[in-house]
């Protein structure tokens, strides 16, 4: 697996390009699955937030549940426990995409292409990281990591990002002809965080 990682404003945006792709069978089981449309763009949302638990896809759960253990432990080094909280799939025909949004409730998100051809997703912030203290109009040479506010990073069949969930996102314009499968998970943290002689010890346990 080629992986990548991308300070964008200091956040800690991680690109695997996992080489895993779903059967025939997985993607029909997909395809069949209940759907609305969202409120906000022309992009299909799937009705349940608990997709990868179907038996039928429980390999790429498993696949997108252990990267994300990786970049627990490998990018943020911390030993905290995490659960995925929610699971949900959405589609886009051609034409399709998402305007920007983050996600609530959530610490962590992740974003597996189960189906994407020549695809993008940006993030952006409301301001650079060096506007951060002085919100100064800088002069910019070329644009990079630290002195732009948006981010926008290309996408294809198999591509799996984990990125804070706060971050705000969208998927840009799909023009590929055929319909563009998304499978997004959310993380929250659990068990005892913080330390007593520091008076700051809570207990969060997953439900």
């Amino acid at each position: 697996m080629n992986k990548t990682l991308i300070a964008f404003g200091g956040q800690p945006i991680v690109k695997i390009s996992t080489g895993q792709f779903l059967n025939k069978k997985e993607l029909d089981h997909i395809r069949k699955i209940p759907y609305v449309k969202h409120n906000e763009s022309n992009t299909m949302l799937s009705v349940e937030n608990s997709i990868l638990n179907h038996k039928k896809l429980n390999k790429i759960k498993n696949i997108v549940w252990s990267e994300f253990c990786k970049y627990v432990d490998q990018v943020l080094e911390i030993k905290d426990d995490f659960y995925m909280s929610n699971s949900w799939c959405t589609l886009q025909e051609k034409g399709g995409s998402h305007p920007y949004h983050n996600h609530p409730g959530s610490m962590f998100s992740s974003a597996y292409y189960a189906q994407a051809h020549n695809g993008s997703l940006s993030f952006s912030t409301p301001k650079s990281i060096i506007q951060s203290g002085f919100n100064f109009d800088y002069k910019i040479k070329n644009y990079n990591y630290f002195n732009s506010s948006t981010c926008k990073i290309p996408i294809t069949t198999g591509d799996l990002l984990i990125f804070p969930a706060n971050i705000n996102h969208e998927s840009g314009e799909h023009k590929g002809p055929e319909t563009r499968i998304m499978l997004g998970a959310s993380y929250f943290i659990k068990g005892k965080l913080g330390f007593k002689k520091k008076y700051n010890q809570m207990d969060i346990t997953e439900k």
